[in-house]
Formats: C-alpha cells, structure tokens, sequence
C-alpha cells in the first residue's frame, strides 16, 4: 500500500507557475522548467503505481489468501486445544485437593510442635536459675579445700592460730568466691545468648 499512498500524493502535488520574482508578470522559462518538473513527479508516481500494481499487489493478495486459508486449521487446532486442557481439568483438580489436603495434614501435625517451639523460645531459659547451677557447681570443685588446707598446713607445721595460718585460709576463701563470682556471672551471659538465639530462630521461622 506504500506505492499506492505515494503514487496519491504526488497526483495531489500542486505545481504553481509563477514568476521567479514572485511578482505576478509572465515568466515563460520559469513555468516551463515547473512544467518539465510536474511531467516529472506525474511521470514517478505513474511508476510507483504500476510497480504496486505488478508486485506489491499480487504479494499483498497472496498473503490475504494465505491468511485466509490458515483460518480453518488455526481454529481447529485452538478448539483441539481446548478441549486436551478441559480433559485435564479434572485430574488437575483431584491432584491440588490431594496437595491441599496433605499440606493440612502436615500443617495440623506440626502446629503442637510450633506452638511449643515459640513458647519456649519466648519463656527462654531461667538466668538465675542457671547461675545457681553454676555457682554450685563452682562451689561444689571447692568442697573439702579447707581440710586439705588445714592437713597440708599442720604436716607444715603451721600453727592454726598464726597469722599465716589465717592468711592462707583467707586466701582460699576468697579464691572460692571469686570462682563462684565468675560462674554465676559466665552463666547468666550464656543464658542470655541462649534466649536471644531462641528468639531469633523463632523469627526466621515465622518468615
């Protein structure tokens, strides 16, 4: 069709013979030379035309008629089509339902589970409770020291009532409580990092 337009255009194309002035006065060579190029462009379009006329044309209508005769098939395929999908359908359908209906199952046998999982990720360890535990613990590594001070000290020689005797002894009880001190102290960090790790997996577990 782009010939034919073209082949239009150039019919509607208006020379107009005027002076080369502009003036209105007569100019012979100027409107022959407008002339000679209207011949010209009526000539090329004439051309365009015919060579739509010849080639584009019968390509043009050939495609139409392809086109045309597809028709059939490509609404016989796109029925076949439909009809393989509207086959499926059911089979489609009891597969989702079995899906579903096992995803509930799932969902229903691992819901006590969750629900204990967030529970006691968010109840969390006792602290205290577990710096009790390690500062009996603690204290527990120091049962007896003070006897075996003592046994140690008289094989010495050491009087009890001496200054050095006292000063020993005050040394170990305060070895004692500097353990203990450091235990309660490590375990309540350590209880802390606990609940703090169960919150987190808890989180990344509710999305």
């Amino acid at each position: 069709m782009i010939f034919q337009n073209n082949y239009n255009h150039f019919k509607k194309k208006m020379v107009c013979f005027k002076s080369s002035s502009g003036g209105d006065s007569y100019d012979a060579a100027y409107n022959a030379r407008m002339a000679t190029i209207a011949e010209s462009q009526e000539l090329m379009a004439e051309e365009y035309f015919d060579f739509w006329e010849s080639d584009y044309k019968p390509m043009e209508q050939a495609e139409i008629a392809a086109n045309m005769e597809l028709i059939p098939s490509e609404t016989e395929l796109s029925l076949a089509q439909n009809e393989a999908e509207l086959s499926l359908l059911p089979g489609q359908t009891a597969l989702t339902a079995a899906q579903t209906e096992a995803a509930m199952a799932e969902t229903k046998a691992w819901t006590p589970v969750m629900s204990s999982f967030y529970s006691e990720s968010l109840n969390g360890v006792d602290v205290e409770s577990e710096a009790n535990k390690a500062a009996a613990d603690a204290a527990q590594s120091f049962a007896g020291s003070e006897s075996s001070l003592s046994r140690s000290l008289a094989k010495m020689g050491v009087d009890p009532s001496s200054g050095a005797y006292a000063g020993l002894s005050n040394a170990n009880s305060l070895e004692q409580a500097k353990t203990i001190a450091g235990a309660k102290t490590q375990a309540r960090s350590d209880a802390e990092d606990t609940n703090y790790q169960r919150l987190t997996t808890a989180m990344g577990y509710g999305g």
